[in-house]
């Protein structure tokens, strides 16, 4: 129950926003987490959507390394994606391809974005990328106002907002976060128009 994005900016700069939703087990009702669903994980950008475990991987830190591999690929393939199955498998989670109790991860390093599913199948998105529930919703708004002269802080509320909207398992507040920025991921604004 989610939506998280991840952009490239005109200045090259790699970004990430997402919902804070979580699906109470016990009452079904909609809570708000105390902490973001993506994190700078040194030297990229790391988030996650489908089982709320996972958030304990991507705040568990101890990732590898993204300046040791010769290119953005690479690293996601050969040096990522086997630390995520071991976290995944440790914490016994699923990491079959199309099981609804999976993770989706998304992935932003060295001027480029990944979507990762729990099974370590890679898709590489040239501008952005979006996952969760909120996904469709998001890309559609993504790539419909790209041709719009809002700036980036709107477009992207405006995704997370119409994500919001319709779906019911997609909530804000909304967190956003720059890569090399210091610190958590500061709360995103409705954007003055």
């Amino acid at each position: 129950m989610t939506v998280i994005v991840a952009w490239k900016d005109k200045q090259g700069d790699l970004w990430m926003a997402g919902d804070r939703a979580l699906c109470n087990p016990n009452n079904g009702s909609m809570e708000s987490l105390g902490i973001s669903k993506f994190t700078d994980a040194g030297g990229f950008l790391l988030g996650c959507s489908g089982k709320v475990a996972a958030l304990n991987i991507v705040h568990s830190g101890n990732w590898p390394n993204p300046a040791h591999a010769p290119h953005a690929y690479g690293f996601v393939q050969s040096d990522l994606v086997p630390v995520l199955i071991e976290r995944q498998e440790r914490l016994r989670m699923p990491v079959v391809a199309g099981d609804e109790k999976s993770v989706d991860w998304i992935v932003a390093v060295r001027g480029q974005i990944y979507v990762v599913a729990g099974n370590g199948v890679i898709c590489w998105d040239e501008d952005f990328a979006a996952i969760g529930m909120g996904r469709p919703e998001a890309a559609a708004s993504l790539r419909t106002s790209a041709k719009t002269r809002w700036s980036m802080e709107k477009r992207i509320w405006v995704a997370l907002k119409i994500s919001e909207q319709m779906n019911d398992g997609v909530r804000g507040p909304f967190d956003i976060l720059r890569l090399g920025d210091t610190g958590l991921p500061r709360l995103l604004q409705e954007p003055t128009y």
